[in-house]
Order: C-alpha cells, then structure tokens, then sequence
C-alpha cells in the first residue's frame, strides 16, 4: 500500500500543478524540521481545502497521519526528533499541496528512505511552515 501511494503522488505530479509553483509530488528539501507541526489541530475548513485538493481519500490519509502519533518512533516526540535531527535532513521528501500560505503538506515515503534507522524508516506525512521547505 505505501508503494501504491508514491505511485499514485507520482503519477499526479506529472500531469498536475497546484499551489505556490510546486508540482504536486515534486521532491523537496526540508531545511529545519523545527518548522514541523506536531499536533497540528485541523479545521474544517483546512480539510474542505484539502479535500479539494488532494480528493477525499488522500485527504483522510494525511489528516490521519500527519500527527506525531501517526509517526515513526525516532521521530514521533520531539525528543526522538531532536536525537534524529542528523539522519531526519537525509529524508527524501515530497510536495503534496499548500494548506494555506503559511503551511504545506510534505510526504516522506519509506520506499525512498529504505536506508534510515529502522525507527525512522516508515512513511511519514508533515504538515511544515512554508518556511522550512523551499516554496516560492
């Protein structure tokens, strides 16, 4: 299913543009994961928008796992993060939408980051500062 997910986010970055100039599935670079939003609490608004964007399942997916809960554990407290901080810059990262101006919705599959710790391997979905990625 993780496989399937990167292929879906993949074939939608190439016939797809949405928000700040970014392809949607466009590989990222974070440059602080300070800028991460732990417990990001949703809106219903910040969900309709999300849902117009990504479609209604996508949009379940990343509500659902872009919590710390949701997580890997090297990175799911802010601890964990701060002990993983060297190996979390190595992350292959991809651009999935704008939340708003201010925010941005980042995916990190673990298909492309087979060679992090084990604790840190799994997918992960982010909802970081437009600040911390490199949005224009």
């Amino acid at each position: 299913m993780r496989l399937m997910n990167v292929v879906v986010v993949m074939l939608i970055a190439i016939s797809t543009v949405i928000g700040q100039e970014f392809a949607l599935g466009s590989l990222i670079k974070i440059k602080d994961f300070g800028e991460m939003y732990s417990t990001f609490n949703w809106e219903t608004a910040n969900v309709a928008a999300l849902k117009a964007n990504l479609g209604e399942d996508m949009a379940n997916k990343v509500v659902k796992k872009s919590v710390e809960s949701a997580w890997p554990a090297g990175i799911a407290s802010l601890g964990a993060r701060n002990q993983n901080r060297s190996l979390m810059a190595g992350y292959t990262t991809f651009y999935l939408t704008a939340l708003d101006e201010h925010r941005a919705i980042l995916f990190v599959p673990a298909v492309e980051n087979s060679w992090m710790a084990p604790t840190c391997s799994r997918s992960a979905t982010f909802i970081s500062s437009s600040t911390a990625t490199p949005l224009k």
